[in-house]
């Protein structure tokens, strides 16, 4: 994460759950971090690691207001 101007880093997220297929191509992250950026703590779930509850309630628990879910994934609305 990086400020408006994109010079100070506040940190880095990486991706704590991958699937055995992306492993090839991705370093495994060993921590949920929530970066605090002056008006509101951000937590970042990449990905598929967003369906998970124990990932949601640690951000949670860390004191994240704001969360960031950068991810590739078709949107499907259903109209019932």
């Amino acid at each position: 994460m990086v400020n408006h101007n994109g010079s100070v880093i506040f940190g880095k997220q990486r991706k704590v759950d991958v699937p055995a297929q992306e492993q090839p191509y991705w370093c495994l992250g060993d921590a949920i971090e929530v970066f605090d950026i002056g008006k509101a703590k951000v937590g970042i779930a990449i990905c598929r690691e967003a369906f998970f509850d124990e990932t949601i309630s640690t951000f949670h628990f860390k004191g994240a207001k704001v969360l960031l879910m950068p991810c590739r994934f078709e949107l499907v609305v259903i109209l019932i």
